[in-house]
């Protein structure tokens, strides 16, 4: 039986209302949170995906970074070459050190502006520091396979590899999916996300919904029940150590071949501190997570700058060295304190 004219312009209405009535959603939330909650849409203007080490930052942006908690809310600049530099990189001047830190966000330096930046503390009239936190991704493995493809270019004399324990075996044993070839050797990483388009990753309402919505939907989360069980690592972790020496031993090797030397910065973990996390058994783990990673560097007889190790940290210990998510202002000090430290005693023991 064929449709009227009226029900053929009903049903095309129809079909019109439940496609445009998502999309009108979607753009009505969407202009919500980027007008009331900034933050959610600050991350997707300083970063974009890579082929092969799946995050790099976005050569020429600026803007601001927005705490979710309101915390902080500051400036940034990349330079030209992808790096959280206010200049553009220059020639190389034979008459100075320069030194190239890799790392996560506590590199990049989420939560202050550029100048507090740790690295900042390594530039002085002998030194070139060449700041590539999340330039080089997010974990050891991409930071492996981001000094192959740029240590040419860049030029580094030495390489500070900031390592932040927790966080590190997580992205290794979770977040990394590696690409092998045919021989086995990592040649690519992926992400659970990465095939979601960089246009949707950069929506900040599905961001606000899964972060603040759902969550609150949901209530708290159940309270961990004490246990006197000694802690130990899982499997997934175990195979994250694994990752971590397969990494960090063509890492050296990379550099080595160039003449490049490797620094291991070991971040203190948040998770160990009694006045940021209340729970023994997550207090256990984040150390026991630290000495293993610890004796792995040990066993690769690799340099290991451990600020724990020295006075700088004394006024920056608890929630004044680690705020929400972030390494404060304070924090970073300490550590770009007991960097220049150590470059120093390092240069003068060449």
């Amino acid at each position: 039986m064929a449709l009227s004219p009226r029900a053929k312009r009903r049903l095309i209405a129809l079909a019109l209302a439940l496609v445009l009535s998502p999309l009108l959603v979607l753009l009505l939330g969407e202009s919500y949170v980027r007008l009331r909650h900034p933050a959610y849409a600050d991350l997707w203007g300083a970063i974009r995906s890579h082929p092969v080490w799946v995050r790099e930052l976005r050569p020429g942006a600026s803007g601001r970074m927005r705490a979710l908690t309101r915390e902080y809310d500051h400036g940034y600049a990349i330079n030209a070459q992808g790096l959280r530099e206010a200049a553009d990189l220059g020639p190389k001047d034979p008459a100075k050190l320069r030194v190239l830190a890799v790392g996560d966000s506590n590199t990049f330096g989420l939560g202050v502006e550029d100048e507090e930046v740790w690295v900042q503390a390594l530039d002085d009239a002998r030194t070139e520091a060449l700041n590539a936190g999340w330039a080089s991704g997010y974990a050891p493995d991409t930071a492996c396979l981001f000094l192959e493809g740029r240590l040419d270019e860049l030029q580094p004399d030495l390489v500070i590899q900031q390592l932040t324990p927790d966080n590190d075996l997580e992205d290794l044993a979770w977040r990394s999916q590696w690409q092998l070839d045919e021989a086995g050797a990592l040649v690519a990483i992926k992400h659970r996300y990465d095939a979601i388009p960089d246009a949707i990753q950069a929506l900040a309402f599905p961001r606000f919904l899964t972060l603040q919505v759902l969550p609150a939907w949901r209530g708290p989360p159940p309270t961990e029940q004490a246990s006197d069980e000694p802690v130990a690592l899982s499997a997934q972790e175990e195979l994250g150590l694994e990752r971590l020496r397969t990494v960090l031993t063509r890492t050296q090797g990379t550099l080595a071949g160039r003449g490049v030397k490797l620094v291991l910065l070991v971040f203190p973990s948040p998770r160990v501190d009694p006045e940021t996390h209340t729970d023994a058994r997550v207090r256990a783990l984040a150390q026991l997570r630290r000495e293993r990673i610890l004796a792995l560097l040990a066993e690769l007889g690799l340099e290991v700058w451990d600020p724990t190790d020295g006075p700088e940290l004394a006024a920056a210990a608890g929630p004044t060295f680690y705020g929400d998510g972030h390494m404060t202002a304070a924090g970073n000090a300490a550590i770009g304190a007991y960097a220049k430290r150590r470059l120093s005693a390092w240069r003068e023991a060449r």
